[in-house]
Parts: structure tokens; sequence; C-alpha cells
């Protein structure tokens, strides 16, 4: 029986073709969750922003009159 080599070019055409895209998948699924917990705290972080944006306003306008 001729036993075949894996040659390096075999292993990176195995990792690029099946590997690669089985990750991209699991970690794909596992952040999903977290992107939209991300994306609801920087819409409150951004309203707090604003609100103490239009307390600095307040009190330019008071200080200038």
């Amino acid at each position: 029986m001729a036993s075949e080599y894996v040659t390096f070019e075999d292993l990176a055409r195995f990792h690029r073709d099946i590997i690669v895209p089985e990750i991209k998948q699991v970690v794909s699924e596992q952040l999903a969750p977290m992107r939209e917990e991300a994306q609801a705290f920087r819409v409150e972080m951004l309203g707090h922003i604003d609100a103490i944006y239009k307390r600095f306003d307040r009190l330019e306008d008071e200080y200038t009159r």
C-alpha cells in the first residue's frame, strides 16, 4: 500500500476552505446577541451625552445673560 503524504498546501487549503468558514460561523452566532446589547448600550450612552450637552447649553445661556 502506497502512503500518500499530506503537503503543506493541502493543509492550508483544508484550513482555508473548511476550518475558517466553520470558525467564522460559530463566532458570528456567538457575537450576534452581544452586538445587539452593545448597540442598545451605545444608543443609551448617546442619549445621556445629548442630555449633558443640553444642560451645558442651558448653563452657557444663563452665564451669558
